[in-house]
């Protein structure tokens, strides 16, 4: 059986009617691609369904297929958003722009960023960066620039209906230099958490507070961690608790370190049997 065809295709083959055989590299080009179609489905999808766990794994994916580092030089300035974090980075004479969330006046639905932006401050210039295997993207968390290198802590994700959350407690580094991500590893650290405040001390930061979310229950934080920039270390400084000594729990105050004293100004925390802000 099949002759028939068998011998068509000998004849066509002879009169040079037969079309090459797609190469590997081509093959490949047209896996990804496909790939890539397949996984924009799962993330509108996810987007349409408000599955915080399908979009996250839809830009797992999308960052694990991206090819490479994208350099976009003097590009527009970043979009429209807040709770992003902007940060000074003295020896590189720019400032570095990273995440955030903006929340469309028109559906109200809420768009998360995981963008790194470097704004020359003489030029006066941006440049865009993509980079691969980098954090989720977040709202909320915190940055340090030392060395020739910004550190991110925690933050969170929201869903576009802002109706479920996840937050994290890890800590990543971005190198100036080469446009690379790292994710440092440590044993112990602070909880999951966004909202909390960071200052420098010499070679270490000092975190204080923050907030964690589920939907269902939500916390407040005044605890005190110590991370040590040459060591790679988290060390508590202050278990913290209701009936801790020194400022009640809270989230988004306004901290700075003058010589060996860490200061502290505001901040919230919220009533959540009686549904209303309080000051702190």
């Amino acid at each position: 059986m099949g002759g028939g065809r068998d011998k068509r295709k000998k004849a066509a083959k002879k009169l040079g009617k037969t079309s090459a055989a797609p190469t590997g590299a081509k093959k490949t080009e047209a896996k990804h691609l496909k790939t890539l179609e397949k996984n924009e489905r799962r993330l509108q999808r996810g987007l349409a369904d408000d599955d915080i766990d399908a979009i996250l794994a839809a830009l797992k994916l999308e960052d694990a297929e991206r090819s490479g580092l994208t350099v976009e030089k003097n590009c527009p300035r970043p979009s429209a958003r807040g709770h992003a974090t902007l940060t000074s980075c003295g020896k590189q004479n720019e400032i570095v722009l990273y995440g955030g969330e903006r929340c469309a006046p028109a559906d109200e639905k809420c768009e998360m960023y995981g963008d790194l932006y470097r704004y020359e401050v003489d030029k006066k210039r941006w440049t865009k960066i993509i980079a691969p295997k980098g954090p989720s993207p977040r709202s909320g968390h915190q940055t340090m620039c030392y060395g020739s290198y910004l550190y991110v802590f925690g933050g969170e994700f929201t869903s576009p209906n802002q109706e479920r959350f996840l937050h994290y407690r890890d800590a990543w580094r971005f190198d100036l230099e080469n446009n690379a991500w790292e994710q440092m590893t440590s044993k112990s650290g602070p909880s999951a958490r966004s909202g909390h405040r960071m200052a420098m001390w010499g070679k270490k930061a000092i975190l204080f507070g923050g907030f964690y979310d589920t939907g269902r229950e939500v916390r407040y934080y005044n605890d005190v961690w110590e991370f040590n920039f040459e060591k790679n270390e988290w060390k508590c400084r202050c278990v913290g608790g209701e009936d801790a000594l020194g400022p009640t729990p809270r989230s988004a105050c306004h901290v700075t370190v003058h010589e060996d004293e860490f200061i502290l100004y505001g901040g919230y925390c919220k009533n959540v049997e009686l549904g209303a802000k309080e000051e702190a």
